[in-house]
């Protein structure tokens, strides 16, 4: 029972918590490259463009941290339920037969130029719901996975005894 509530609290971090921690250090983020770099644009154009490497390192981070209080033999498979889902709604958009699936799989789920400040455009839902939404919980939950693996590797090194070489 112990390690159904350690798999739910870790699902919920990886699904609930670093997309929420990523939108908060992306609007920091933003501030702070916009004043050192100048780059130009706004928030919303930021985090457009940014969102899918920023979610990577905010759940790689957040899995490690949480790991070192938690169990994190659960959190290895937080990708497991994203990840079907992910798969069903591709089966689901490849068999609607759209127009959008002429643009592939790698274009509509992860490369598609959607904008949040253009949300009012009239097909923005249709084109961009997958891969503002939908890829972040997948990528978002699959690092969070390997934050957690990270964390085992490097715990399980740390707890091996020292093997000294005696002449």
């Amino acid at each position: 029972m112990k390690w159904v509530g350690a798999y739910f609290l870790h699902l919920c971090s990886g699904a609930l918590v670093v997309p929420g921690l990523t939108l908060l250090l992306m609007s920091v983020g933003f501030s702070v490259v916009h004043r050192l770099a100048g780059i130009g644009g706004s928030p919303q154009e930021f985090y457009s463009d940014y969102f899918l490497p920023m979610a990577v390192v905010v759940a790689l981070a957040l899995a490690y941290q949480v790991c070192e209080t938690f169990t994190a033999k659960c959190a290895v498979w937080v990708w497991v339920p994203f990840t079907l889902i992910f798969i069903a709604r591709v089966v689901v958009w490849m068999a609607s037969g759209s127009v959008l699936f002429r643009s592939g799989l790698v274009s509509h789920f992860f490369a598609a130029d959607c904008q949040v400040a253009q949300w009012a455009e009239p097909n923005f839902t249709s084109r961009c719901s997958d891969k503002l939404f939908l890829t972040q919980l997948f990528i978002g939950t699959l690092a969070y996975s390997c934050g957690a693996f990270i964390y085992n590797v490097i715990a399980r090194r740390a707890s091996r005894p020292a093997v000294s070489v005696q002449p």
